[in-house]
């Protein structure tokens, strides 16, 4: 199953387009709270993640089932021995669609938006705070997903949505 992990705030706020954006963002997050959370999510499964993303989930992807960079440059070196370059978005697709290992798109924005027609399922960790940035990802509030359970906590709650119409086969 394909499922979406991201982190938002109430006006679907996900990062920042440049380092300097993220780091303007950096002390209005809780940073405790997130990663603790992401962790609790993340834990144990298989990940896909961007170029960009790597900076962020690279160094622990001896933590994860298996961890996979999404890249178009053939070129494109692993930071990590535990990181594989995969350059197919259908051969994860064609993995990870209908099995019942899960496989978590963590970002960025790019590849939330290409695993989109195909995910199952979203994980949400929205901060009750507001957070400087601009980069908005919103496309999965078109009534595809509905809410199947919250789990509220006091700086970071965890929503989970379920796909409500058929995914792309």
């Amino acid at each position: 199953m394909i499922i979406l992990v991201f982190m938002t705030d109430k006006k679907r706020v996900v990062g920042g387009s440049s380092l300097l954006r993220n780091l303007i963002r950096m002390p209005f997050l809780p940073m405790f709270e997130l990663s603790k959370t992401m962790a609790k999510i993340m834990q144990g499964q298989s990940i896909v993640m961007g170029t960009n993303s790597t900076s962020f989930y690279a160094s622990k992807a001896a933590n994860y089932q298996q961890a996979y960079v999404l890249t178009r440059n053939q070129h494109y070196k692993s930071p990590n021995q535990n990181l594989a370059v995969c350059h197919d978005l259908n051969a994860l697709v064609s993995r990870y669609q209908f099995s019942t290992d899960d496989l978590l798109v963590v970002g960025g924005q790019r590849l939330w938006k290409l695993f989109l027609p195909y995910a199952a399922s979203l994980r949400i960790a929205e901060t009750h705070a507001t957070v400087p940035g601009d980069l908005v990802f919103s496309e999965w509030e078109d009534g595809s997903f509905e809410l199947v359970g919250s789990e509220l906590g006091k700086k970071v709650s965890i929503r989970h949505y379920n796909r409500a119409k058929p995914a792309l086969h």
